[in-house]
This record gives structure tokens, C-alpha cells and sequence, in this order.
């Protein structure tokens, strides 16, 4: 069963998760769990490592450089969902987490 929660923009609205949505759908129902599974590790190791470097350095860590230097060989659909999501806000990326687990809770991906 489908809920609001799993809507991205039940949670935010922003130019790069418009984008994302019109590119992917409203719940991403093309990715699989894992790739959702990458796409949350992705946002979420990606604004860890900005965070710790501006703390540090005051030197940004894009999302380009955490897709370059991560472990995690991401599916050509996540790097293109990742490419909407550059300029998102932290609050933006932070909702799109939630719908995404959200519809994984809810079995929202293929088998």
C-alpha cells in the first residue's frame, strides 16, 4: 500500500528535485532497492564528507568528488538521479531520504 510519505514532493519542493521527479517519477519506481539503497548512501555520505570539510577547511566536498572517490560502483540510473541533485539544499536531499525510505518500506521498487 502506497502512502503520501513516499511522495518526494509530499516532503519538498525544490528545482533539483522537480527535475529529478519529472526524469524519474514521483516515486522512482524504476530503481531497484538497491539502487535506492545507493542513492541514500550517496546523499547521505556525500553531505557527511561536505560537512566534515567545510568544519576542517572551509573547502566544499562536491558530489562529484564523493561519486569519484566512494567505494560504491553506483548504477548508471543513480548517478543520473544524483546528476538533478547538486544544488538541492541540505533540508531538500534530507526528504528525498525520507520518501526513499519511505517506498522501501513500502516494497515501492522492482523485484
Amino acid at each position: 500500500m502506497t502512502t503520501k510519505q513516499s511522495v518526494i514532493s509530499y516532503h519538498a519542493s525544490s528545482n533539483g528535485l522537480n527535475d529529478l521527479i519529472e526524469s524519474r517519477g514521483d516515486r522512482l519506481l524504476e530503481l531497484t532497492g538497491v539502487e535506492k539503497l545507493q542513492l541514500i548512501a550517496a546523499i547521505s555520505g556525500w553531505q557527511a564528507e561536505d560537512t566534515q570539510s567545510q568544519e576542517v577547511s572551509g573547502v566544499p566536498y562536491t558530489l562529484a568528488e564523493f561519486v569519484d572517490d566512494s567505494s560504491i560502483e553506483f548504477s548508471g540510473d543513480v548517478l543520473e538521479c544524483l546528476s538533478h541533485l547538486k544544488d538541492c539544499s541540505i533540508d531538500d536531499l534530507m526528504a528525498l531520504i525520507i520518501a526513499i525510505g519511505h517506498q522501501i518500506k513500502e516494497g515501492a521498487y522492482l523485484q
